[in-house]
């Protein structure tokens, strides 16, 4: 095991983690011990750390699937006009879920707004 500063150790730990490694594997990235490891899961700012850092890979990954969007939904239209019926039910059945999903997702986002505007207004 070579030599790392704490903080850089920390930091590859929380990597490790956030990314979902197993326990023995992320300890073994980051140069320390299964119990360390044990040990950091035990500090709530070190949960933090991690939660935080997760959300941030899957907040990129996101990013990068939004940029790829259009064309994926010019490729199920495009599906459409297939000759084939499974290729043309499978496209329209993917874009009525897809469709499905995406008013569900702005509804909850509709209503949690509206709760949080109202927890907001209401003294403390």
């Amino acid at each position: 095991m070579t030599f790392e500063p704490r903080q850089k150790r920390n930091d590859l730990l929380v990597i490790a983690l956030a990314r979902g490694e197993q326990l023995a594997t992320a300890a073994q990235l980051a140069g320390v011990s299964v119990r360390t490891v044990n040990r950091r899961l035990t500090l709530s700012d070190f949960r933090a750390e991690v939660q935080r850092t997760r959300s941030q890979l899957v907040d990129a990954a996101a990013g990068k699937i939004s940029n790829t969007l259009d064309a994926a939904a010019d490729c199920l239209k495009s599906l459409l006009g297939s000759e084939s019926d499974a290729i043309r039910l499978s496209a329209a059945r993917a874009m009525f879920e897809i469709a499905v999903r995406l008013k569900e997702v702005v509804e909850l986002e509709g209503r949690l707004q509206a709760v949080e505007d109202r927890l907001n207004a209401e003294p403390a």
